[in-house]
């Protein structure tokens, strides 16, 4: 299927499909298939149309929003408008009054009064349709807002540090150290999966992170560590305990972390940390 065709489905026909990529998933479950591989592709494939269904739900919100900003604008138009016609009526109004009664102080004060009220008015409805615009300008920019994942070795970028295995007897060679996730957008950030790919024969643990069932990588001779990240609103850090272990006589090697959340749409990188074995 192409992406252009999930234009011609809607939103229960989406719904109905990733409904049945779950199920599949499911009965592989009960049946005590162990094809992670085919699992993994079901539940790709219903997230693939979970976020059908959230884009067609955004454009349709987006599209009654849009009308909804124009019936405000509209109304604030007319009110304008009105505003406007009623005050020149009464500007006409007291200039007739002026002629007829040019002596009479009392007429004259109340045509004075009609006018600085006509004035008011004024302000007051170019002061509302100043707010009103405001309003609907911050509500654009919250929709707009979106979260940013960063990941440090200490106040390093991860993609900039580099760190040593260390062998003690005969143990294979090992290290522990802390990563730092941090949310450095503007919105929260809701459950997110970290995924970390490895050469095969490495192992890592993050001891922080509940661990979820380990993804199949797509490049040979690698090895996937999936954990499950909490909500971390915007400006949070998650501190992770981290182990790494290779096997003895191992080359240098990459660790490369990438980050799924829905409310980015796509997996997100996050560069490499380079690990040295000893010499």
């Amino acid at each position: 299927m192409r992406a252009e065709e999930l234009d011609n489905f809607s939103e229960g026909e989406l719904l109905a499909k990733a409904n049945g990529c779950f199920i599949q998933a499911e009965n592989l479950d009960r049946q005590l298939a162990r094809n992670d591989s085919e699992r993994l592709r079901l539940l790709l494939e219903a997230q693939f149309y979970l976020t059908a269904v959230t884009r067609k739900r955004d454009e349709r919100v987006a599209r009654r929003d849009f009308w909804m900003e124009v019936a405000v604008i509209a109304l604030i138009g007319a009110e304008i408008l009105l505003s406007i016609i009623f005050g020149i009526l009464a500007i006409r109004e007291g200039r007739e009054q002026a002629k007829v009664l040019d002596h009479m102080d009392q007429s004259a004060s109340a045509t004075a009064d009609a006018m600085k009220a006509a004035r008011d008015s004024l302000k007051l409805l170019a002061d509302d349709q100043a707010k009103s615009l405001g309003i609907l300008q911050q509500e654009q920019a919250d929709r707009a807002r979106k979260p940013k994942f960063a990941l440090y070795l200490g106040n390093v970028p991860i993609g900039n540090a580099t760190i040593h295995l260390a062998a003690r007897g005969e143990e294979e060679p090992s290290v522990r150290f802390d990563l730092t996730l941090k949310n450095e957008g503007e919105a929260q950030a809701n459950d997110s999966e970290l995924h970390l790919l490895v050469p095969d024969g490495v192992f890592i643990n993050c001891s922080v992170l509940p661990p979820l069932r380990e993804y199949e990588p797509s490049k040979p001779g690698t090895r996937g560590f999936t954990y499950e990240v909490p909500v971390m609103p915007a400006g949070k850090t998650l501190r992770i305990n981290t182990e790494i272990m290779a096997p003895k006589g191992s080359p240098p090697f990459k660790v490369t972390f990438t980050i799924v959340t829905a409310q980015l749409k796509t997996v997100v990188p996050m560069d490499s940390l380079t690990v040295l074995p000893p010499k």
